[in-house]
């Protein structure tokens, strides 16, 4: 047991760190083509991408829709 807890902190500590760096910088919605302003970067970070999937299934559930491809994008305040 005591060689197991190392292993997963281990395991918790790279996934977390691969998860910081997938904030990609982008132009257009790769989805869509959709102009987007400057400073818009795509998410693709593991927890970002599982809770918004979770929040969209549940909201469209209730309306009797489906969604199958989905695009997370951080757009920039625009002052």
């Amino acid at each position: 047991m005591k060689k197991i807890k190392p292993l997963i902190v281990l395991l918790c500590l790279s996934l977390y760190c691969q998860a910081q760096k997938k904030l990609v910088p982008v132009s257009q919605s790769p989805l869509t083509g959709i102009a987007l302003p400057a400073g818009t970067k795509q998410d693709s970070r593991l927890l970002s991408v599982m809770a918004g999937k979770a929040l969209m299934e549940t909201e469209t559930k209730s309306a009797g829709l489906a969604i199958d491809k989905t695009e997370f994008l951080t757009i920039p305040v625009t002052p």
